[in-house]
């Protein structure tokens, strides 16, 4: 069987380039696969071990040429353009030569603005495949928030053009399930089945990573309250340094690199650094090398908890808590903002204390991989000619 996988392959942030990668590395057990890119260049594939650069964060409101293109009419005249260029050419071609697309990975369809429409993206590659009669599974799917009823419905309309649908957590199924019409199943993030690859020291090393996401990406944000969040996390760096403790600042997506060197900037000691992360060795490397990841980025967090590093979790959007309920870890995650900065100092405490509670084990590798069993019985029935399967109940 032959598969096109559309994922974040054209990204610069390490989770998607590591989700991309793990989607193709599951189709590729069935066969042939051709990769397309769901944004940026369809046909640009960076490699995870080198994270590309990413220009400057726009500032104010978006143009009016992004407005237009958002609307239903703006929308319709742009897919009759791509519609006859070389780029779309390619797709089709590639999605023509293929049995199955699996579409997937990643927050793919969420609106943080009333303007903008995310599940155009999503149709046009669902509607593209059906065009040359090649079924879509949407895999281990990540959608919301949203600013609006209307988006929320638009998402789901998408989503239920697909024929086979599994989500990476349960606050995303459940959007799904207020409005969407297929049978849908709670799968997993593919970067969760990632094997452990280091070897953690035995002795504590008395240092903790801290990843914290660019504050102007969430919705609200403006300068003052920036600044205000950055002197919160000050205050919690400032005193694990006064305490003895190094603390590592990283990031795993390029956007969030100027937050970091503010931040930096602002503690102001020796031993609160950050540490460059251009590609997967790198963070592997750092999670070798400290007691404690504290993070905002999802995939920050995966990576970490795949290797068997502790983690606490800075929850910014519903997929990050939602990732400590799917393992079973609540308990672990704490709010990005408006947090009580003891709740976090007691957490690191406890984690310093009793490690291994804070980090997988046996029993969370055998849940994610019954997870899992949703999607490969999907794509099994149609590698070995059975036909497909369909959930036998909503999320199941």
């Amino acid at each position: 069987m032959r598969t096109c996988v559309a994922s974040f392959f054209d990204s610069a942030n390490l989770g998607d380039l590591l989700i991309a990668r793990s989607l193709h590395g599951f189709a590729a057990e069935f066969g042939p696969v051709e990769r397309v890119s769901y944004s940026g260049d369809p046909f640009n594939f960076p490699d995870p071990e080198a994270l590309p650069a990413r220009s400057v964060l726009p500032s104010g409101s978006p143009g009016l040429r992004v407005r237009l293109v958002s609307t239903r009419i703006g929308h319709t005249a742009w897919r009759v353009k791509e519609s006859r260029s070389t780029r779309h050419s390619r797709i089709l071609g590639a999605l023509g030569r293929s049995n199955l697309l699996m579409l997937g990975g990643g927050n793919m369809i969420f609106d943080l603005e009333r303007w903008s429409r995310s599940s155009d993206r999503f149709r046009y590659f669902v509607d593209t495949a059906r065009s040359v009669k090649t079924p879509t599974f949407g895999i281990s799917l990540g959608i919301g928030p949203f600013a609006s009823a209307r988006q929320h419905k638009d998402a789901c309309r998408a989503l239920d053009r697909c024929e086979w649908l599994t989500f990476r957590d349960r606050a995303a199924l459940e959007l799904y399930l207020e409005h969407g019409r297929r049978p849908a199943e709670l799968g997993v993030d593919p970067v969760l089945l990632m094997d452990q690859t280091i070897d953690r020291p035995h002795s504590p090393l008395n240092r903790v990573a801290f990843n914290l996401i660019e504050p102007r990406l969430l919705c609200g944000i403006d300068e003052p309250r920036r600044q205000a969040i950055m002197r919160e996390h000050a205050y919690d760096l400032t005193r694990l340094v006064s305490d003895g403790c190094e603390v590592e600042l990283f990031t795993t997506d390029r956007a969030d690199e100027p937050f970091l060197e503010e931040l930096e900037t602002f503690v102001g000691m020796s031993g609160c650094r950050i540490r460059a992360i251009t590609g997967l060795t790198d963070l592997l490397a750092l999670y070798r090398e400290v007691d404690l990841v504290v993070a905002s980025r999802m995939h920050a967090l995966i990576v970490a908890f795949t290797q068997g590093t502790p983690v606490v979790g800075l929850s910014w959007q519903a997929k990050v808590h939602s990732l400590f309920d799917l393992i079973g870890r609540s308990g672990q995650c704490l709010p990005f903002l408006d947090r009580d900065p003891q709740a976090l100092r007691d957490l690191i405490d406890e984690a310093s204390t009793h490690p291994q509670a804070f980090a997988i084990d046996d029993g969370d590798r055998d849940q994610l991989h019954d997870l899992n069993d949703a999607n490969r019985r999907v794509v099994s029935s149609l590698a070995h000619g059975s036909g497909p399967t369909t959930p036998s109940h909503a999320g199941a």
